[in-house]
């Protein structure tokens, strides 16, 4: 969930949501594990271009982050941060500059698949089930939608104002 900045590990049913931070380190994985998080991580942009910063990650409790899941634990994968999407939804503040804004798009899910570093697999759910999607990482670039970059921080939500012609 690249567009979704938490400050701590969230269980949910069978997975946890746990944060990522480009500059730190992720616990219980090596600097080679955490490494090629961070470059598959390099294809999900701010507005401005940049790598993201700050996002979540989800992991099966009984599973290492970067294991494998079938196509049935990814669906589930969907349902239980759909249930975390809805408690954050119904948690917001409006009308209030102090509260963390947020909205559904935070909490996108993107499941990937690779075997190397090369290229990735990106599945789209659709009506008639789900599609995979291969693509070259070095070209591949996802970036945030405007009103989900509001929920970053002040400075994502005046960005957010600028590019949306609104006023600051």
């Amino acid at each position: 969930m690249p567009w979704c900045r938490i400050d701590g590990s969230y269980p949910v049913g069978e997975v946890a949501i746990i944060p990522f931070d480009r500059d730190k380190p992720i616990d219980g994985l090596s600097g080679s594990d955490t490494d090629t998080i961070r470059t598959i991580l390099g294809s999900y942009r701010s507005l401005e271009g940049q790598a993201i910063r700050y996002g979540a990650l989800i992991m099966y409790e009984d599973r290492p982050l970067l294991a494998d899941l079938t196509n049935e634990e990814i669906e589930v994968t969907h349902e239980l941060v759909g249930l975390a999407c809805f408690t954050g939804l119904a948690k917001r503040e409006f009308f209030s500059a102090a509260g963390r804004y947020c909205n559904a798009d935070c909490f996108i899910v993107y499941a990937q698949k690779f075997e190397n570093l090369d290229f990735i697999a990106i599945t789209s759910r659709r009506r008639d089930g789900r599609t995979w999607d291969a693509r070259p990482i070095a070209e591949t670039v996802i970036t945030v939608p405007v009103h989900a970059s509001a929920a970053d921080d002040e400075e994502g939500r005046e960005r957010s104002a600028r590019v949306a012609g609104r006023p600051d």
